[in-house]
Protein backbone atom coordinates (compact mmCIF):
# COMPACT_ATOMS: atom_id res chain seq x y z
CA UNK A 1 0.00 0.00 0.00
CA UNK A 2 1.22 3.26 -0.85
CA UNK A 3 1.60 6.26 1.53
CA UNK A 4 0.90 10.18 0.51
CA UNK A 5 4.70 10.50 0.74
CA UNK A 6 5.04 8.20 -2.08
CA UNK A 7 2.53 10.30 -4.10
CA UNK A 8 4.23 12.89 -6.83
CA UNK A 9 3.24 13.95 -10.19
CA UNK A 10 -0.89 14.83 -11.45
CA UNK A 11 -3.64 13.08 -13.20
CA UNK A 12 -5.54 14.17 -15.30
CA UNK A 13 -8.63 12.55 -16.24
CA UNK A 14 -11.55 13.40 -18.60
CA UNK A 15 -14.62 10.86 -18.31
CA UNK A 16 -18.74 11.52 -19.51
CA UNK A 17 -20.44 10.66 -15.96
CA UNK A 18 -17.65 7.79 -15.22
CA UNK A 19 -17.12 8.39 -11.32
CA UNK A 20 -17.69 5.29 -10.32
CA UNK A 21 -14.45 3.94 -12.42
CA UNK A 22 -12.34 7.09 -10.87
CA UNK A 23 -10.79 5.27 -8.25
CA UNK A 24 -10.05 2.12 -10.64
CA UNK A 25 -8.25 4.19 -12.99
CA UNK A 26 -6.08 6.05 -10.59
CA UNK A 27 -5.08 2.65 -8.70
CA UNK A 28 -3.40 1.36 -11.83
CA UNK A 29 -1.52 4.80 -11.89
CA UNK A 30 2.51 4.40 -10.54
CA UNK A 31 3.40 6.58 -9.16
CA UNK A 32 0.00 7.38 -7.47
CA UNK A 33 -1.02 11.39 -7.80
CA UNK A 34 -0.14 13.82 -5.76
CA UNK A 35 -3.18 15.71 -6.96
CA UNK A 36 -6.04 15.30 -9.67
CA UNK A 37 -7.71 17.47 -12.03
CA UNK A 38 -11.33 15.98 -13.10
CA UNK A 39 -13.27 17.30 -16.31
CA UNK A 40 -16.65 15.61 -16.01
CA UNK A 41 -20.07 17.40 -16.58
CA UNK A 42 -21.31 14.59 -13.56
CA UNK A 43 -21.04 15.44 -9.97
CA UNK A 44 -18.45 12.17 -8.43
CA UNK A 45 -20.38 10.85 -5.23
CA UNK A 46 -18.04 10.66 -2.12
CA UNK A 47 -18.23 6.98 -1.55
CA UNK A 48 -16.88 6.73 -5.39
CA UNK A 49 -13.77 8.66 -4.02
CA UNK A 50 -12.16 6.98 -1.17
CA UNK A 51 -8.71 7.72 -0.22
CA UNK A 52 -8.60 10.19 -3.17
CA UNK A 53 -5.37 12.93 -3.38
CA UNK A 54 -6.76 16.56 -3.46
CA UNK A 55 -9.53 16.53 -6.25
CA UNK A 56 -10.23 19.80 -8.89
CA UNK A 57 -13.13 19.32 -10.85
CA UNK A 58 -14.27 20.78 -13.59
CA UNK A 59 -17.74 21.03 -14.62
CA UNK A 60 -18.40 20.62 -18.49
CA UNK A 61 -17.58 17.71 -21.15
CA UNK A 62 -14.12 19.20 -23.12
CA UNK A 63 -15.19 20.66 -26.65
CA UNK A 64 -13.66 23.35 -29.21
CA UNK A 65 -15.54 26.22 -27.47
CA UNK A 66 -17.10 27.15 -24.63
CA UNK A 67 -21.35 26.40 -24.33
CA UNK A 68 -23.43 24.05 -23.87
CA UNK A 69 -24.05 20.03 -24.97
CA UNK A 70 -26.26 17.31 -24.77
CA UNK A 71 -24.83 13.89 -22.96
CA UNK A 72 -27.24 10.82 -23.76
CA UNK A 73 -27.62 8.94 -20.80
CA UNK A 74 -28.14 5.21 -21.07
CA UNK A 75 -29.59 2.19 -18.42
CA UNK A 76 -26.53 1.30 -17.60
CA UNK A 77 -24.38 3.12 -15.38
CA UNK A 78 -21.91 4.63 -16.03
CA UNK A 79 -22.57 4.76 -19.82
CA UNK A 80 -22.72 8.35 -21.30
CA UNK A 81 -22.09 10.12 -24.77
CA UNK A 82 -22.66 13.09 -26.75
CA UNK A 83 -23.52 11.28 -29.98
CA UNK A 84 -26.39 8.88 -31.26
CA UNK A 85 -25.50 5.29 -29.87
CA UNK A 86 -24.85 3.31 -33.07
CA UNK A 87 -26.12 -0.44 -33.89
CA UNK A 88 -23.16 -1.84 -32.41
CA UNK A 89 -23.83 -0.11 -29.11
CA UNK A 90 -27.62 -1.73 -29.06
CA UNK A 91 -26.49 -4.98 -30.32
CA UNK A 92 -22.97 -5.07 -27.71
CA UNK A 93 -26.11 -4.69 -24.74
CA UNK A 94 -29.20 -5.73 -25.71
CA UNK A 95 -32.03 -4.56 -23.34
CA UNK A 96 -30.28 -1.16 -23.74
CA UNK A 97 -32.37 1.97 -23.22
CA UNK A 98 -31.61 5.51 -23.66
CA UNK A 99 -32.68 8.32 -20.92
CA UNK A 100 -33.62 11.52 -20.67
CA UNK A 101 -30.70 13.79 -21.90
CA UNK A 102 -28.94 16.38 -19.73
CA UNK A 103 -28.15 20.00 -20.65
CA UNK A 104 -24.22 20.30 -19.84
CA UNK A 105 -21.63 22.98 -19.89
CA UNK A 106 -18.99 22.11 -22.30
CA UNK A 107 -15.34 23.28 -21.20
CA UNK A 108 -13.09 24.53 -24.28
CA UNK A 109 -9.78 23.29 -24.46
CA UNK A 110 -8.02 25.91 -25.65
CA UNK A 111 -8.69 27.48 -22.20
CA UNK A 112 -7.96 24.19 -20.36
CA UNK A 113 -4.45 24.13 -21.98
CA UNK A 114 -2.48 26.57 -19.93
CA UNK A 115 -3.93 24.73 -16.19
CA UNK A 116 -2.85 21.30 -17.56
CA UNK A 117 0.88 22.98 -18.56
CA UNK A 118 1.05 23.57 -14.96
CA UNK A 119 0.25 20.51 -13.83
CA UNK A 120 3.21 18.94 -11.50
CA UNK A 121 5.21 15.96 -13.77
CA UNK A 122 4.77 13.54 -13.90
CA UNK A 123 1.51 13.62 -15.40
CA UNK A 124 -0.84 10.94 -16.27
CA UNK A 125 -4.10 11.82 -18.67
CA UNK A 126 -7.34 9.28 -18.10
CA UNK A 127 -9.59 9.26 -21.14
CA UNK A 128 -12.74 7.43 -20.40
CA UNK A 129 -15.17 9.25 -22.53
CA UNK A 130 -16.89 6.89 -25.12
CA UNK A 131 -17.02 8.07 -28.48
CA UNK A 132 -15.17 11.44 -27.62
CA UNK A 133 -12.22 9.77 -27.41
CA UNK A 134 -10.28 10.85 -30.87
CA UNK A 135 -11.46 14.47 -30.87
CA UNK A 136 -10.20 15.15 -27.37
CA UNK A 137 -7.08 13.85 -28.34
CA UNK A 138 -6.81 16.03 -31.79
CA UNK A 139 -8.04 19.05 -29.32
CA UNK A 140 -4.97 18.28 -27.02
CA UNK A 141 -2.48 17.75 -29.62
CA UNK A 142 -3.51 21.02 -31.29
CA UNK A 143 -3.21 22.97 -28.14
CA UNK A 144 0.14 21.45 -26.83
CA UNK A 145 -1.04 19.78 -23.53
CA UNK A 146 -0.81 16.01 -24.68
CA UNK A 147 3.08 16.60 -25.03
CA UNK A 148 2.91 17.23 -21.27
CA UNK A 149 1.83 14.21 -20.36
CA UNK A 150 4.06 11.23 -19.25
CA UNK A 151 1.44 8.35 -19.43
CA UNK A 152 -1.72 7.97 -21.23
CA UNK A 153 -4.68 5.38 -20.36
CA UNK A 154 -7.95 4.96 -22.24
CA UNK A 155 -10.76 3.34 -21.55
CA UNK A 156 -12.29 2.90 -25.39
CA UNK A 157 -14.72 0.21 -27.17
CA UNK A 158 -13.51 -2.36 -29.39
CA UNK A 159 -15.84 -1.04 -31.75
CA UNK A 160 -17.31 2.51 -32.60
CA UNK A 161 -20.47 2.64 -30.62
CA UNK A 162 -21.21 6.41 -30.85
CA UNK A 163 -21.29 8.16 -34.07
CA UNK A 164 -18.08 9.44 -35.36
CA UNK A 165 -16.36 7.36 -32.61
CA UNK A 166 -13.13 5.67 -33.58
CA UNK A 167 -12.80 2.33 -32.62
CA UNK A 168 -9.61 1.00 -30.28
CA UNK A 169 -7.58 -0.60 -32.71
CA UNK A 170 -7.77 2.83 -34.73
CA UNK A 171 -7.08 4.70 -31.76
CA UNK A 172 -3.43 2.91 -30.95
CA UNK A 173 -2.44 3.75 -34.35
CA UNK A 174 -3.71 7.51 -34.05
CA UNK A 175 -1.81 7.51 -30.44
CA UNK A 176 1.19 5.83 -32.35
CA UNK A 177 1.42 8.99 -34.64
CA UNK A 178 1.21 11.11 -31.38
CA UNK A 179 4.77 9.76 -30.29
CA UNK A 180 3.61 7.04 -27.55
CA UNK A 181 3.87 3.66 -27.12
CA UNK A 182 1.65 0.83 -25.87
CA UNK A 183 2.73 -1.02 -22.65
CA UNK A 184 -0.37 -2.40 -21.26
CA UNK A 185 -3.90 -3.31 -21.59
CA UNK A 186 -6.52 -4.42 -19.47
CA UNK A 187 -9.02 -6.73 -20.60
CA UNK A 188 -11.30 -7.56 -17.80
CA UNK A 189 -14.06 -6.38 -20.02
CA UNK A 190 -13.29 -7.11 -23.46
CA UNK A 191 -15.49 -4.86 -25.41
CA UNK A 192 -14.24 -1.79 -23.41
CA UNK A 193 -10.55 -2.41 -22.40
CA UNK A 194 -8.41 -0.20 -20.80
CA UNK A 195 -4.82 0.65 -22.92
CA UNK A 196 -1.92 2.28 -21.49
CA UNK A 197 0.62 4.40 -22.81
CA UNK A 198 3.79 6.20 -22.02
CA UNK A 199 5.35 8.59 -24.45
CA UNK A 200 8.25 7.94 -26.21
CA UNK A 201 11.23 10.37 -26.34
CA UNK A 202 12.71 8.27 -28.88
CA UNK A 203 9.86 8.43 -30.84
CA UNK A 204 9.99 12.26 -30.75
CA UNK A 205 13.74 12.69 -31.30
CA UNK A 206 13.06 10.61 -34.38
CA UNK A 207 10.48 12.80 -35.13
CA UNK A 208 12.62 16.22 -34.87
CA UNK A 209 15.19 14.56 -37.21
CA UNK A 210 12.97 13.37 -39.58
CA UNK A 211 11.33 17.21 -39.56
CA UNK A 212 15.00 18.77 -39.75
CA UNK A 213 15.80 16.26 -42.40
CA UNK A 214 12.68 16.99 -44.59
CA UNK A 215 13.88 20.77 -44.29
CA UNK A 216 17.24 20.32 -45.24
CA UNK A 217 15.84 18.38 -48.56
CA UNK A 218 13.19 20.58 -49.08
CA UNK A 219 16.48 23.38 -48.88
CA UNK A 220 18.40 21.60 -51.21
CA UNK A 221 16.11 20.94 -53.63
CA UNK A 222 15.35 24.52 -53.72
CA UNK A 223 18.92 25.05 -54.10
CA UNK A 224 19.35 22.09 -57.01
CA UNK A 225 16.51 23.65 -58.73
CA UNK A 226 17.76 27.24 -58.09
CA UNK A 227 20.90 25.80 -59.96
CA UNK A 228 19.50 23.87 -62.35
CA UNK A 229 18.12 27.08 -63.59
CA UNK A 230 21.09 28.72 -63.60
CA UNK A 231 22.80 25.80 -65.61
CA UNK A 232 19.75 26.17 -68.35
CA UNK A 233 20.02 30.05 -68.71
CA UNK A 234 24.20 29.46 -69.06
CA UNK A 235 23.90 26.45 -71.86
CA UNK A 236 21.08 28.58 -73.42
CA UNK A 237 23.35 31.67 -72.93
CA UNK A 238 26.25 29.21 -74.32
CA UNK A 239 24.33 28.17 -77.52
CA UNK A 240 23.71 31.80 -78.82
CA UNK A 241 27.26 32.16 -78.33
CA UNK A 242 28.30 28.99 -80.10
CA UNK A 243 25.96 30.28 -82.79
CA UNK A 244 27.56 33.76 -82.85
CA UNK A 245 31.02 32.49 -83.06
CA UNK A 246 29.63 30.22 -85.89
CA UNK A 247 29.00 33.18 -88.14
CA UNK A 248 31.80 35.02 -87.13
CA UNK A 249 33.90 32.24 -87.83
CA UNK A 250 32.45 31.95 -91.74
CA UNK A 251 32.70 35.30 -92.03
CA UNK A 252 35.93 35.10 -90.84
CA UNK A 253 36.77 32.69 -93.63
CA UNK A 254 34.83 34.24 -96.51
CA UNK A 255 37.04 37.80 -95.79
CA UNK A 256 39.68 35.38 -95.45
CA UNK A 257 39.02 34.21 -98.68
CA UNK A 258 38.21 37.67 -100.16
CA UNK A 259 41.28 39.16 -99.25
CA UNK A 260 43.72 35.91 -100.16
CA UNK A 261 41.60 36.73 -103.98
CA UNK A 262 42.36 40.71 -103.28
CA UNK A 263 46.12 39.85 -102.73
CA UNK A 264 46.44 37.38 -105.79
CA UNK A 265 44.79 39.92 -107.92
CA UNK A 266 47.25 42.42 -106.96
CA UNK A 267 50.68 40.33 -107.08
CA UNK A 268 49.29 39.41 -111.04
CA UNK A 269 49.01 43.12 -111.95
CA UNK A 270 52.17 44.21 -110.15
CA UNK A 271 53.67 41.17 -111.97
CA UNK A 272 51.83 42.51 -115.44
CA UNK A 273 53.18 45.94 -114.72
CA UNK A 274 56.69 45.33 -114.18
CA UNK A 275 57.33 42.70 -117.48
CA UNK A 276 58.38 45.13 -120.22
CA UNK A 277 55.56 45.22 -123.60
CA UNK A 278 57.17 43.14 -126.43
CA UNK A 279 55.44 45.69 -128.43
CA UNK A 280 57.61 48.75 -127.46
CA UNK A 281 60.12 47.10 -125.87
CA UNK A 282 62.18 46.66 -129.73
CA UNK A 283 60.66 49.30 -131.58
CA UNK A 284 63.52 51.73 -132.98
CA UNK A 285 62.92 55.49 -131.98
CA UNK A 286 63.37 57.76 -135.14
CA UNK A 287 66.35 60.22 -134.96
CA UNK A 288 65.57 63.82 -134.60
CA UNK A 289 66.90 66.40 -137.92
CA UNK A 290 70.22 67.87 -137.20
CA UNK A 291 71.62 64.97 -135.71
Amino acid sequence: MQHDDDRRGAALVFSLGAGTRLSSHLEALSPRPAVVMLVDPVPVSAPALPQLPPLSWIEGVPGPETGKAELRRFSLPGLCGLAPATEALWRLYPGLTELAPLCVPMVEVAGLAPRIRDLPSPLAIIIDAPGLEAPLLSLLADHGALECATTLSLRCATEACFEGAVAAADLCSRLESLLFDEIGRDDEDPDWPVIRFRHSPLRRQIAELETALGEITRSSAAEIAELEERVAALRTEAAILTERLARAEVLVRKRSRERDAARTAETRLRERLAVPDPLTSNREVPETPGQ
